[in-house]
């Protein structure tokens, strides 16, 4: 429901392109709705894994790995094969480095999107001239229940997949097990089942 409701507010242009800062579960789903809405051309740009391998697998035309600790490479990168920019640049992983890097990104007149989580303590540190200057339209997303109708549909249509999101299933007796396997980062989405 989040997804579909920042797909409300992005309102996407067919046959945009489109940069979208993060891969998982949430970034998995907004990137196959980006492509089921017209997406010309969908990068997605995450740290390397089993989250990246997937939404290339499902939606993305092109992925870049982003290194957590050293930028400068996807910077580099992004910024060289795509030098006129992209239509809308949506930031979907909480991280403010990366907010705060999405101006560069989008070519003029173009939608930088705020959609991941952040600590309420963050702050950005954007140039009002550039929004002025590029003629930017910045949007926020949080989560609306209204979309929850349309969001199942997408799921029982099958046009939005996420069963391949599920990459492990623990018994109740294996939670600390599954934990580990959630702090390494090894899998997506992880099921403790009762026996």
């Amino acid at each position: 429901a989040c997804a579909i409701h920042g797909m409300d507010l992005i309102a996407l242009k067919p046959g945009s392109s489109v940069l979208l800062f993060g891969a998982g579960p949430t970034g998995i789903i907004l990137a196959q709705l980006l492509k089921l809405n017209g997406a010309l051309h969908l990068t997605v740009a995450a740290p390397a894994g089993p989250k990246l391998d997937l939404v290339s697998h499902l939606a993305a035309d092109e992925v870049v790995s982003i290194d957590r600790h050293d930028g400068q490479y996807h910077r580099d990168r992004l910024l060289r094969e795509h030098r006129r920019g992209f239509d809308y640049v949506i930031e979907a992983t909480g991280s403010p480095q990366l907010c705060n890097e999405a101006l560069q990104y989008v070519r003029p007149g173009g939608h930088v999107v705020v959609y991941g989580v952040y600590p309420t303590s963050a702050r950005l540190n954007w140039s009002p001239y550039e929004i002025f200057q590029k003629q930017l339209t910045i949007v926020g997303s949080f989560a609306r229940t209204h979309c929850f109708d349309r969001a199942l549909a997408h799921l029982e249509s099958h046009k939005v997949k996420v069963d391949e999101m599920v990459t492990h299933k623990f018994a109740l007796e294996e939670y600390s097990h599954a934990l580990e396997t959630l702090r390494s980062r090894e899998g997506i989405k992880l099921i403790i089942q009762q026996s």
